[in-house]
């Protein structure tokens, strides 16, 4: 991969703590202490959220994407010539009017979110949608 070798020019991958930073790999500080780096952060995040959200809906239109469908079980090129053909796909759908389906239900409870958990979701939601909280730019 040509972003190992060093040469990555003015593009990068963001990951999640879970990563080493490198000069292609950018993560989110763990302790911000300037204003510099918690708006470094905040944008870290409107930055996932966007791509989260973006991958949600490709989800959403092909379920070759979604795991729950199935995996890709290709090699890498190959999986990055069929999400390109998705997002080309996608793009020209849009134009047309085609509409997304609803995005897909999971009945099952995730063992993972127990009370605190929930309690904490409400709590963002309810910093997020504070005045004075960073929106994206509207284009």
């Amino acid at each position: 991969m040509c972003l190992e070798q060093g040469d990555a020019g003015d593009e990068w991958v963001i990951g999640d703590r879970g990563y080493a930073l490198a000069p292609w790999l950018m993560t989110p500080l763990t302790n911000p202490q300037t204003h510099q780096e918690a708006s470094y952060n905040q944008r870290y995040a409107l930055t996932c959220s966007t791509i989260e959200r973006t991958i949600g809906i490709l989800k959403g239109r092909w379920m070759c994407l979604d795991t729950a469908g199935g995996k890709l079980l290709y090699k890498p090129e190959k999986v990055c010539r069929i999400i390109m053909a998705c997002c080309v796909s996608h793009n020209i759908a849009m134009k047309r009017g085609v509409p997304l389906q609803p995005p897909h239900q999971d009945v099952r409870p995730d063992p993972l979110l127990g009370p605190d958990h929930r309690l904490g979701v409400e709590v963002r939601q309810q910093t997020q949608s504070a005045p004075g909280y960073p929106r994206p730019h509207q284009r």
